[in-house]
């Protein structure tokens, strides 16, 4: 399975190169250090804080309803006042 380098810029310009590999689900920085991801509630190889999914599978598809509800609200914003990175996947 292939890895994937992906770029990120900063507001100063400024680049760092991850490097992605979907097979180990493991995030790295060019020297092999694996990313901090411990804010987003991801530790590698340990228990994270989520809650566990409930599995699904097409004879037991899981819960359904006809109630619609919002997932998520995003606002629109100015490109100077962005606060994530550029990103660029190879």
């Amino acid at each position: 399975m292939p890895t994937y380098t992906i770029t990120l810029q900063g507001p100063d310009g400024t680049t760092e190169r991850l490097l992605y590999d979907p097979h180990a689900s493991l995030l790295t920085h060019d020297d092999g250090r694996p990313v901090d991801l411990s804010p987003a509630g991801f530790v590698y190889g340990g228990k994270s804080g989520w809650e566990t999914a409930m599995a699904v599978s097409p004879e037991n598809p899981g819960l359904k309803t006809r109630t619609v509800r919002k997932l998520v609200s995003v606002r629109a914003t100015r490109p100077s006042q962005r606060s994530l990175p550029a990103v660029s996947i190879h």
